[in-house]
This record gives C-alpha cells, structure tokens and sequence, in this order.
C-alpha cells in the first residue's frame, strides 16, 4: 500500500527567512526565460518560412505552384505549416512547464516563510510556556487541596455517622 504514495521532496525546515525581493527574482528569471524562448521560437518559425518560400520559389516556382491540383497544394501548405504546429505546441507544453515549476518554487518558498519562526516567536513561546506551567503548578495545587479537603470531609463524615449509630 505504502508503494502507492508519491514520495515528495522535503522541506528544508530551517531554511533562511525568504524576502519579498527574492519572490521577485524568481518571477524575473522565469519572465526572462520564456522571453528568449519566444524570440527563439519566433525566430525559428520565420527561418522556416522563409526556407519554405526559398524552396517553392526556386524547385516548384510560381507558375508551377498555380498548376499543383488542390491536393498537391494543400500538401505543401500542410508540409510547411505541419513542423510550426509542432514547434509551437513544444513551445507551450515547456513554457507550461516552466510557470508550473516557478509557481511550485514560489508556494515552497512562502511555505518556508511561513514555517520559519519569526525573530520574536521564541520569547512568545517561552512566555506562553512558562504561563502553562504556572497555570498547571498552579491546577496541581488546588486539586492537592480539593483532595485534602474531600478526604477530611468523608473523615468527619464517617465519623459523625458512626455517632449517630
């Protein structure tokens, strides 16, 4: 049953405090590099268009492009829009991944803010800890004297009913 469960990566639980300038950075870094990924995507689609139209213009030509029947054109139109298609859909499926990864390191982050104690959390701790202990000091004491007072009452209880009989 325990082979079912997804192992996750563990928190780093005294990990430094994160600053807001670091979620920042992280956001900056990911906008950059989807940034370059589509100037580079950009860049190769118009690469390839423009080897396409080098092709027909220079092997089929203009005239012999207006005397492809429609299923022979469609098939050049098809063979140059078909590797964009894939391009593009790789693009987005990466790209996705990229803001999912950002989005995952940005929760673990403020996960790690929010686990990491405070500069003041440890004098709030001891002081409320040290008001539990006086408070149980304090219950241990009363429930001492409740119990003397109970046995001194069945005493004098039993006491006075073996007066009576």
């Amino acid at each position: 049953m325990s082979s079912n469960v997804t192992r996750l990566r563990r928190l780093r639980l005294h990990a430094p405090p994160v600053t807001p300038t670091e979620f920042d950075e992280v956001a900056e870094v990911g906008r950059t590099t989807r940034r370059r990924a589509l100037v580079v995507a950009v860049a190769a689609s118009i690469a390839w268009l423009a080897l396409c139209a080098a092709y027909v213009a220079f092997y089929v030509g203009l005239p012999g492009l207006a005397a492809l029947a429609p299923h022979e054109a469609g098939m050049v139109v098809a063979g140059a829009a078909l590797p964009l298609a894939a391009l593009w859909s790789i693009m987005l499926f990466v790209g996705r991944g990229g803001e999912l990864r950002e989005h995952s390191d940005m929760l673990r982050r403020q996960l790690a803010l929010l686990t990491y104690p405070t500069e003041g959390a440890e004098g709030r701790v001891r002081a409320v800890t040290d008001s539990l202990r006086a408070q149980a000091e304090e219950l241990n004491h009363v429930s001492e004297s409740a119990t003397f007072q109970m046995e001194r009452l069945a005493n004098t209880l039993s006491a006075r009913t073996e007066a009576l009989g």
